[in-house]
This record gives structure tokens, C-alpha cells and sequence, in this order.
């Protein structure tokens, strides 16, 4: 029988190499990408460990949820890519930030475990992890923190689904997907054509400032 199980990834990150500073591609390609802990919970059992320990086989044919696929999800194909996960055969999977932010016009774990569960999470654990891998995390002695901080996540992305996830219409699902895939996807840009467009764009923003009274009286 089919289950639901929630994913979630914890990733190597820093003060200079963030999806915030480089974008989702470059941050997935980049030579510092370190996927170094999966945790995954179908609400009656959790576990988190190194992606290297995890019964992959758990995944196959069954329903996986991540509060943000679109990363999960590339994270998940990057590994596979890298051969360091194999390519599991799983059912749909559904994303319960875009669940959240259709039922309460929020998108972050916090925010949803707050505004749907009445739940109180706390980021100190993943703020310290802030420039430190499996390796150091373990040197500090904080390695089952941050097991415990992927338990909760996964436990609470599933359990948002458990008790939500039947006021989320099909079609809403059906854009979720299609934005989704469409992030995923990018656009192709001309860049020479870009640049001169910008450059034209700057010439009629100075022209159109020459013209405004104030700005030719000084």
C-alpha cells in the first residue's frame, strides 16, 4: 500500500554561498554543494541521517511531500546526477509550502506550523549550521540536534498535509506543479540584446528626468 512520506534536505550553506546570493541553478552546481543530511517521516515513524545511510528503496511507489519542492526536488536530481543517490521511482509529489501559501498566504515552515498546527518551530539549529558540514556539525557535538531539527521538519511537513492537505483543491495542486516546473525550467534570455535594451532604457529614464521642472530648475 502507497504511503505519504515527507522529504527534507539539509544543505551546506554560507555567508557567500546561498540560494539568495547565487540563484537555485548556480547554488545547486556549484563545487560547495553538500547535500550531507536527509530526513524523511510518514507521521507514525521519522529518521534523519547522512544520504549515504538512507534506505532509498523506502521512497519507491510511494507520495512524497517537501515544504518547498522546488529545492527538495532539485537537491534530490543533483545527487542522482552526482551518483550519489539512486534514481527512485515515487509516486506524485507535492509541495505543502505552496499548499500553505494557498490556504493562509504563508510559505515558510514556521509560519505554516504556526498558522495551521498551532505549532511553535524553532531555526537556532539550522542558523548554526550556518558554514558547517556533517564533519564539523559532529566535531561540535551537535550532530543528534540537528537529526532531532530534520525529524521535526519532515514530521511537520507531513502532518500539514495530514490534516490540510484535503482543503487544497486539484487545480491549485495542478498549478503548484506547473509553477514548479516552470521555475525549474528558466526562460532563455538573449543577453547581447539585453545589455542594450538596458542601456537604451537608462538614456530614456536620464531624458525623461531632464524634462521634469524641478530637475531643470536644479
Amino acid at each position: 500500500m502507497s504511503k505519504i512520506i515527507a522529504v527534507d534536505y539539509e544543505t551546506y550553506y554560507d555567508a557567500d554561498y546561498g540560494i539568495k546570493q547565487l540563484g537555485m541553478d548556480r547554488y545547486i552546481a556549484h563545487s560547495k554543494f553538500d547535500p550531507y543530511l536527509i530526513a524523511v517521516s510518514d507521521g507514525a515513524d521519522s529518521w534523519a541521517g547522512e544520504p549515504k545511510d538512507f534506505n532509498w528503496a523506502a521512497l519507491e511507489g510511494n507520495t512524497l511531500l517537501a515544504h518547498n519542492k522546488h529545492f527538495d526536488a532539485r537537491v534530490q536530481k543533483e545527487m542522482v546526477l552526482r551518483g550519489t543517490a539512486p534514481d527512485v521511482k515515487h509516486g506524485a509529489w507535492h509541495c505543502t509550502a505552496n499548499m500553505s501559501a494557498y490556504l493562509i498566504n504563508q510559505r515558510s515552515l514556521a509560519d505554516a506550523a504556526q498558522g495551521l498546527l498551532g505549532v511553535t518551530l524553532s531555526k537556532e539549529v539550522r542558523d548554526y549550521a550556518k558554514g558547517k558540514d556533517a564533519a564539523a556539525i559532529k566535531a561540535d557535538g551537535k550532530w543528534e540536534d540537528m537529526l532531532g531539527y530534520g525529524r521535526s521538519d519532515a514530521f511537520h511537513c507531513w502532518e500539514l498535509f495530514n490534516k490540510h492537505g484535503h482543503k487544497w483543491p486539484q487545480h491549485e495542486r495542478d498549478l503548484s506543479e506547473m509553477t514548479i516546473a516552470q521555475g525549474t525550467r528558466g526562460i532563455q534570455i538573449d543577453v547581447d540584446k539585453l545589455k542594450t535594451y538596458v542601456v537604451i532604457a537608462q538614456s530614456a529614464l536620464q531624458i525623461a528626468e531632464a524634462q521634469l521642472p524641478w530637475v531643470k530648475e536644479g
